[in-house]
């Protein structure tokens, strides 16, 4: 019965803040983060790691391929670790389809142009229509942020028939 008793306590106490979850001040910082020069935001940017590189090595570039297109990767001299994870000399990828790399003091955007890759693949399979389309990778920090200087692969011209 006591323990009952503390277990219906404990989420009495939990009610005020998980309802403050949705508040329109925590919305507002979270639209802020996603978006938002990270000088406003106060996140220090990463140094990137020494030699790093990083590349797309299927498909290759000029390549006519069909969907859904297997697209590998590879990384040197950095560890590919989870989003989230805060270690000296690693990051996650970022696949940028049809784009240009984002600004580099800025969090990368999570979109169907930028595919945060969360799970640290080193293949996907991606659907893309008929045409012409550019890939290219980008390191994230933990913070999903570039690295100082930015780690990108070069980009690659490929074309899905």
């Amino acid at each position: 019965m006591m323990y009952r008793s503390m277990q219906t306590l404990c989420l009495l106490a939990l009610v005020p803040l998980v309802s403050n979850c949705g508040s329109a001040e925590q919305q507002d910082i979270g639209e802020r983060f996603a978006t938002g020069p990270l000088k406003e935001l106060n996140i220090p940017l990463t140094a990137a790691p020494e030699g790093a590189s990083i590349a797309i090595t299927a498909p290759a570039d000029g390549a006519v391929v069909s969907s859904p297109v297997a697209v590998k990767f590879a990384a040197e001299n950095v560890k590919i670790r989870l989003p989230g994870t805060f270690y000296p000399g690693s990051g996650h990828y970022h696949l940028l389809i049809d784009t240009d790399a984002p600004s580099a003091t800025a969090v990368i955007p999570a979109d169907a142009q930028h595919l945060d890759l969360i799970r640290k693949e080193t293949e996907i399979q991606l659907e893309l229509s008929p045409g012409s389309h550019t890939l290219q990778l980008l390191l994230g920090d933990g913070n999903h942020v570039p690295h100082d200087p930015p780690v990108l692969s070069e980009k690659i011209t490929i074309t899905v028939q």
